[in-house]
């Protein structure tokens, strides 16, 4: 954890290759993402968030992007996020309540908001197990695979 970031987010340790992305987390439908991309510096100040695509739309300009970019590298965003007091008082001013239904995705609104402000977000790579649970179908399908042994069992202790 980097103690002059005001934002530490947790990402998932390997780059993103375009392939892998297309197999496990694309809405084949839509052609969108199933999760957030955050695109990390990896020259000068490494580890330095530029931008978190939250469920980007995949094109091939997007595609060659995660493949090629030099300057940065793409990994998961798990959604966990440290963030300073100082920090969160001054996006929750800058972010008044909406109405019951209005769309707002926290890594899209608050963190990218961060970004344009000039406040240092970093990321912490976790190499452990995640898996999204954006569903109650899919907490409870990792629970399953939890005590059926699959690869989530190494969170608990027999």
């Amino acid at each position: 954890h980097d103690s002059c970031a005001a934002i530490t987010m947790m990402v998932q340790s390997e780059r993103c290759h375009s392939s892998a992305l297309e197999k496990s987390h694309l809405h084949h439908d839509s052609n969108h993402l199933k999760v957030g991309l955050t695109e990390v510096t990896t020259k000068g100040e490494k580890g330095v968030v530029k931008r978190l695509h939250e469920k980007p739309h995949f094109s091939n300009i997007f595609r060659e992007l995660v493949d090629k970019d030099e300057r940065h590298s793409y990994h998961i965003s798990t959604g966990n996020y440290i963030i300073s007091a100082e920090a969160m008082k001054e996006l929750l001013l800058l972010n008044p309540s909406r109405e019951r239904g209005d769309y707002f995705e926290f890594g899209e609104h608050v963190i990218n908001q961060a970004i344009e402000r000039g406040m240092k977000v970093v990321v912490h790579k976790h190499e452990g197990y995640w898996t999204p649970l954006r569903s109650f179908s899919e907490w409870f399908q990792a629970n399953i695979e939890m005590a059926k042994g699959g690869p989530s069992a190494e969170l608990i202790a027999y």
